[in-house]
């Protein structure tokens, strides 16, 4: 598999973008990082500390299924095209608002050692604010050693292996919205969710 991000362009137009932040926003609760135990309050502490956004999901059966079906075709195309990786299922996809109060994401990787995220293969989000609405909340993708700072577009999808360690930096003013899509070489068992 190569080792590098991608980005494709207008994958979703502006009234796309809108349609979803109205979805999005209408069940938001507080994200968590993976492998968060509910009531240590040191875990819980250090998990704010990282990570300060709100999120919803987007399953199956939407009113977005059809704009939905066209992002998950573009990650699989890209993921065999240009990572020359076969993955045929991803999993919901998460509505991430990052607005008020410094809102971020800490250095992490969408995979791990166990669980879900340990057969996460290639990771997607897709930029649904106008840049010029928020300032701050740049994405950071961290290859060999080196940091990017991928450029902000509404409407891009940007690509990258799941095991990158990537960020979003505070958002200072105004508010960033974001899809993420996580693609898998098949079905997650049971026991991995």
């Amino acid at each position: 598999m190569r080792t590098y991000y991608r980005w494709l362009d207008e994958v979703l137009t502006d009234e796309e973008c809108e349609e979803i932040i109205r979805f999005g926003t209408t069940n938001l609760e507080t994200a968590s990082t993976h492998g968060e135990k509910v009531g240590n309050r040191v875990q819980k502490i250090a998990s704010w500390l990282k990570r300060k956004s709100q999120v919803s999901w987007v399953d199956a059966g939407s009113d977005l299924d059809p704009l939905m079906g066209r992002l998950v075709s573009n990650l699989l195309a890209i993921s065999r095209d240009d990572y020359f990786v076969n993955l045929d299922y991803v999993e919901s996809i998460q509505f991430t608002r990052y607005g008020g109060g410094l809102a971020r994401y800490g250095w992490h990787t969408d995979s791990s050692a166990n669980g879900l995220a340990a057969s996460r293969i290639v990771s997607a989000t897709v930029e649904l604010s106008d840049p010029d609405d928020y300032v701050g909340g740049n994405l950071k993708i961290k290859i060999g050693g080196a940091n990017y700072v991928a450029e902000k577009k509404r409407g891009r999808m940007i690509l990258f292996p799941s095991a990158f360690p990537h960020k979003i930096t505070p958002v200072l003013t105004g508010t960033r919205h974001s899809l993420v899509l996580w693609a898998h070489t098949k079905e997650p068992s049971e026991n991995q969710c």
